[in-house]
């Protein structure tokens, strides 16, 4: 994967019922510092933790360091690329107004909405293309992009959070297939293929999924972690253990440090929010799967320079993990500061926020094996209003 330019935004305007796609240009708003100078004065390298030390990671998170709100400064949300609303007509009971966008790419953007009509929009040639209709509505799921054989765009497959035995449709993926017209022009047809589900008896919820070579893997606390065989067509159980992440994970190639005796240039893991803590960066090596090996733990960075104020606002708003390419993230997290209460247990939310957070993972040196050094760069805060929602990040 090369360095991102972009960070997509889909935000919808509650009132209007207007859905918006737009791009933070990430060398206008930077995250990261510029300098190793300035790393090494500004920046602060996160501690890790591993992912099974629950009582560590309940002891940090009492911790907080005292940081004023004016510290991290404010951005504005970037002009749209395009509006869209949703046709109003008829609906049956319990339909429920709702389109939702998955990246394909950097510059490519997936929508589908609930008549299970599907379009792309591409970001650098502005055009906007019709796709195969899904079999069915997906309610709440999970996507995932497998680039093709050689790079470049390939197949987005999508599975609903919560699977019902009954119900069909519920994982299906849109493939895209290169056809040769001729030798100087050739094109790509999609098709949208209906995928078996694996064996159920009972509702499962699905926490996180990700992909392990040409297995998609995902994992339901309760019961285990499960892979389809993208080639096979075929599902097998890995073991009653359950994969790390809360959401999707994806892997990136961590550079080493100039200079370093390592003997391969990247080492890869796979990086994406802690099952444990849903505002808060974890990593793990998951290449054991593909034998048929529980991974290891991971690990997890937990990141308290926060003003006191300022709370996370739940498992609705879980935080999301971008890899930007060469070892660089973006998280963003949902924020809020609440208005005093004489009820303890009433909540008054006054303001929220989605704070970027830039995060850099080198891997060390010689003698320190494979760890990882997690360093904090610069964090921005967007104020997140129900006139501009920002819905999710791609």
């Amino acid at each position: 994967m090369g360095v991102r330019r972009f960070l997509n935004l889909f935000v919808t305007n509650r009132p209007d019922c207007m859905y918006s796609l737009r791009r933070f240009d990430l060398s206008r708003n930077q995250f990261f510092y510029a300098t190793p100078e300035e790393v090494a004065l500004h920046g602060r390298v996160l501690p890790p933790i591993r992912r099974d030390s629950s009582s560590s990671l309940k002891m940090t998170k009492r911790k907080k360091n005292q940081l004023a709100a004016s510290e991290i400064p404010a951005i504005r949300l970037p002009a749209p690329l395009f509006n869209m609303r949703l046709a109003q007509g008829p609906r049956p009971m319990g339909y429920k107004v709702r389109l939702d966008a998955f990246a394909l790419s950097e510059r490519n953007i997936m929508f589908a909405d609930g008549k299970r009509q599907v379009f792309t929009y591409d970001t650098d040639s502005s055009c906007l293309v019709a796709m195969p209709s899904l079999h069915a509505p997906k309610v709440d799921p999970l996507a995932i992009s497998i680039p093709r054989t050689g790079g470049g765009e390939g197949s987005m497959y999508m599975i609903e959070r919560q699977l019902r035995p009954e119900k069909s449709f519920q994982f299906e993926a849109l493939v895209s297939r290169e056809q040769h017209s001729n030798a100087s022009n050739p094109f790509r047809t999609w098709e949208c293929q209906e995928l078996p589900l694996l064996p159920l008896e009972e509702e499962m919820f699905v926490g996180s999924c990700a992909v392990v070579g040409n297995l998609v893997c995902i994992s339901s606390s309760g019961f285990g972690t499960y892979c389809f065989d993208t080639v096979s067509h075929s599902w097998s159980r890995a073991g009653d253990w359950a994969l790390p992440f809360f959401g999707t994970a994806e892997t990136a190639a961590i550079p080493c440090p100039k200079g370093s005796f390592a003997p391969v240039p990247e080492h890869n893991l796979w990086f994406g929010v802690s099952d444990q803590d849903y505002h808060l960066a974890c990593a793990a090596d998951l290449s054991p799967v593909l034998a048929g090996q529980q991974p290891e733990p991971g690990l997890v960075w937990p990141d308290n320079y926060l003003p006191e104020e300022w709370y996370h606002t739940g498992i609705m708003n879980p935080a999301r993990m971008i890899s930007l390419g060469s070892g660089r993230f973006c998280m963003i997290r949902f924020l809020e500061t609440r208005m005093p209460s004489l009820d303890a247990e009433q909540i008054f939310v006054d303001q929220q926020f989605a704070v970027f957070t830039g995060l850099e993972a080198v891997k060390a040196g010689k003698g320190n094996g494979n760890r990882i050094r997690m360093v904090r760069h610069k964090s921005r805060r967007c104020r997140n209003i129900s006139s501009s929602f920002i819905e999710c990040f791609l």
